[in-house]
């Protein structure tokens, strides 16, 4: 039905599919992750990709993506001609819209103490494992730790029993309304986003723009979303993570630097930046038949 809809008029498909047999498309891919983390997504997912991820790349005009790093991989993952991907960038600007929660702390019944906020599903390549070995490593560190996102429980994600002391010190609160997010993001001391693989890595530019100080993952995608304005930890180090940690938490030099770099980071795109980089990458196919 699709492309009978789209007949006479350019195709644009944001979320990664397409129809297989329509031309006259451009294609949006986010990451290669199926290919990358292959244990995050079931094997029909992945063999759908492995399949239809090449063929959009032969059919559709223009292929499109998030990052460099994003190019770069999908190109290598799914020999996909490098200059047949264009980048169109993403922005943490959608996250100011609306009003926060106001009392965020009763909500969710967040003791008094400075908390650190991570987000994400439970899946293997967020790496949550080494939140919570880093949490087992900070000692007399006087702050708790807030969890938001779906997927296995954090005991379960990481193995049950073992992770018994850093469970003390952390709540897990599951998916929660935007307010509440952006409330969450403001009363942090600061975000961490521990994460393995990444296509851009839009949460920390969300906490940036919020005024939170990140921790994140040393890796290529993320050091393209974030530039100097986080301070980064190996992403398989619980010890440099928990030494971020209690640097940050424990000094507020530090949160305000982390801060100021972090809105300065944010200013730079808004989602007029990325439509406008998505009408220069499509224009030359919009009046195509």
């Amino acid at each position: 039905m699709l492309p009978l809809a789209a007949r006479g008029s350019l195709l644009v498909n944001l979320c990664n599919s397409g129809p297989l047999f329509f031309r006259n498309q451009v294609t949006v891919l986010h990451d290669a992750a199926p290919v990358r983390v292959p244990d995050a997504y079931r094997r029909s997912f992945r063999l759908w990709y492995s399949v239809m991820a090449p063929w959009m790349g032969r059919v559709a005009r223009r292929m499109l993506t998030v990052s460099e790093f994003s190019r770069r991989e999908i190109a290598q993952a799914y020999r996909i001609p490098f200059a047949k991907i264009g980048v169109v960038p993403e922005s943490g600007e959608h996250i100011l819209r609306g009003c926060d929660e106001t009392d965020i702390s009763k909500k969710y019944q967040i003791g008094s103490k400075p908390y650190v906020l991570a987000v994400g599903s439970m899946i293997r390549h967020k790496n949550f494992d080494l939140l919570l070995k880093a949490i087992d490593l900070l000692g007399s560190v006087d702050c708790e730790f807030v969890v938001v996102g779906g997927g296995l429980s954090v005991a379960s994600a990481a193995g049950g029993a073992k992770v018994m002391p850093a469970q003390k010190r952390l709540k897990h609160v599951g998916y929660v309304p935007d307010p509440d997010l952006k409330a969450l993001f403001r009363g942090a001391s600061c975000f961490v986003f521990p994460s393995l693989y990444e296509g851009y890595g839009l949460p920390p530019v969300e906490a940036m723009a919020l005024g939170c100080p990140v921790i994140a993952s040393d890796i290529p995608s993320v050091r393209e979303a974030c530039g100097n304005a986080a301070m980064y930890v190996s992403p398989n180090s619980a010890a440099e993570l928990a030494a971020a940690i209690a640097c940050v938490v424990s000094n507020a030099n530090v949160q305000e630097h982390l801060r100021v770099q972090g809105f300065v980071k944010a200013a730079s795109t808004s989602w007029r930046d990325s439509a406008v980089a998505l009408l220069h990458e499509i224009s030359p196919w919009l009046m195509l038949k």
